[in-house]
């Protein structure tokens, strides 16, 4: 059963990819798309995804702002933060799982994911 994920990034070529990528590898499936973390929020309100891939630098709701939250409304996702933001560091201690610099390739970011979930499950 492949893993659903959301990718939440306020730039749209971001999600754009993350969903291309996801789209050709059957390991995963899209759950959804956010533009901030306000709107992952109202996403995860009635069912979680297995992975919640999340930029910091964000408008509204930022991605550190938001990972308790979703840590708090789906505790058994892989959370990842993916953003070129410095303070990404800081995730690892407000819930995330993994953190990548934006200048790593996606589909790295991708293969670290399907690795986790491999060993979660």
């Amino acid at each position: 059963m492949p893993y659903s994920v959301m990718a939440v990034d306020d730039e749209a070529s971001v999600r754009l990819l993350i969903r291309l990528l996801i789209d050709t590898d059957e390991r995963f499936t899209l759950f959804g798309t956010a533009h901030d973390g306000g709107q992952a929020l109202d996403r995860v309100e009635v069912r979680c995804p297995d992975v919640i891939v999340c930029d910091i630098r964000m408008p509204g709701m930022n991605g550190l702002e938001a990972l308790p939250h979703l840590r708090a409304a789906c505790p058994e996702a892989i959370i990842v933060i993916y953003s070129a933001d410095p303070a990404a560091v800081t995730a690892l201690r407000l819930g995330a799982d993994l953190v990548f610099d934006k200048s790593v390739d996606v589909r790295d970011v991708l293969e670290a994911v399907a690795e986790m979930c491999r060993t979660k499950n």
